[in-house]
């Protein structure tokens, strides 16, 4: 879906991650609340299985960016949602 304020607040987005694709399976992200508060970042990171379950584990979160095409595979919960 478009990222709009309106289709976030439909799917009941917690959090927003954009993600640029860096190396490996690195990506270089900032985390923010839905009502754009930032919460971590900017930085890189690995990403890895148990990556951003301080947020999945809270409520639905929204992956978007060129990064996010990679984690699609890793990230593996009902809460991950993936803008590509």
């Amino acid at each position: 879906f478009p990222v709009t304020i309106a289709n976030m607040e439909r799917e009941g987005v917690s959090f927003v991650v954009p993600m640029i694709d860096a190396r490996r399976m690195e990506v270089y992200c900032s985390e923010y609340t839905k009502d754009g508060d930032r919460i971590t970042g900017p930085g890189a990171i690995v990403v890895e299985q148990n990556s951003f379950i301080h947020m999945l584990s809270i409520g639905k979160t929204l992956f978007c960016g060129d990064g996010a095409i990679k984690t699609k595979d890793i990230l593996k919960s009902e809460n991950a949602l993936f803008y590509i």
